[in-house]
């Protein structure tokens, strides 16, 4: 599979997002009343998917990892990112490891864990009545809240006018906080529901670490790659359930 040219940099933000964590707001519940009204009018929907690559990150190893107690993982990585003399350590190795997890999870002629999650929110947003096209495209780049399938980075296909279009932007994978932690799952999907003429009605990040799945080594990890990526794709679907929650599950009004 080729990969974009910016992978280096991306999974270092990767690295640096992971450390930091996530906000627990439930941001798409006051989104999703808000943009009710658009919501039930749409009655055609695309779903843009883009090939699966896994991220592997081990942040120990980085020749700053010693001020991790001064500076923080946050400004230990950074500090790498920086520091001439890490020459990226920790991206580079996440790097390597990512595209040889990936392609080792190709060979083994695993399920495209993107595909079938977007075909499972294409089932559910289905039942709800809705006509539902999937369209593969390039992983989109950006902002969260700014993705969408018109972004010359990300489109391949034309889309259709009348079609609303839920972008997604999916990063399974396994990480390590240090040298001596485990290898456990974290499973990421952003997505952004836009109607028809393009207007941001939803846009948030769904993003579980840990579901039982890990390994002491990245050999072990390595060795498993089949069974790993069949823990994550539990966790991809169950978050394709999730978006459909946040996007086209419209609770009745009370009046």
């Amino acid at each position: 599979m080729k990969k974009h040219p910016s992978l280096l940099v991306a999974l270092l933000a990767c690295v640096i997002a992971l450390s930091a964590g996530c906000a627990s707001t439930p941001e798409h519940v006051p989104q999703k009343e808000t943009a009710r009204a658009d919501i039930e009018k749409i009655t055609k929907v695309d779903i843009f998917y883009h090939p699966a690559e896994y991220s592997v990150v081990d942040a120990g190893g980085s020749s700053l990892s010693g001020l991790a107690s001064f500076l923080g993982p946050i400004g230990t990585l950074a500090g790498a990112a920086l520091d001439a003399g890490s020459k990226l350590t920790v991206a580079e190795r996440a790097t390597a490891r990512s595209k040889e997890f990936t392609a080792l999870i190709e060979d083994a002629g695993t399920p495209e864990i993107t595909l079938m999650q977007a075909e499972r929110l294409a089932e559910r947003i289905r039942e709800s009545g809705r006509e539902v096209r999937l369209i593969s495209v390039k992983r989109p780049l950006g902002k969260m809240s700014a993705m969408d399938a018109s972004d010359p980075e990300a489109a391949t296909a034309d889309y259709m006018p009348d079609r609303a279009r839920l972008v997604l932007r999916v990063t399974p994978g396994y990480r390590a906080e240090s040298a001596m932690s485990s290898f456990q799952s974290v499973m990421t999907t952003a997505f952004v529901l836009r109607d028809a003429e393009g207007k941001h009605l939803v846009s948030y990040s769904l993003r579980k670490q840990d579901n039982g799945e890990t390994y002491m080594a990245y050999e072990g990890l390595k060795e498993a790659a089949a069974t790993a990526a069949a823990s994550l794709l539990k966790d991809a679907l169950a978050q394709a359930d999730d978006v459909f929650v946040m996007t086209f599950d419209l609770a009745p009004v009370a009046h």
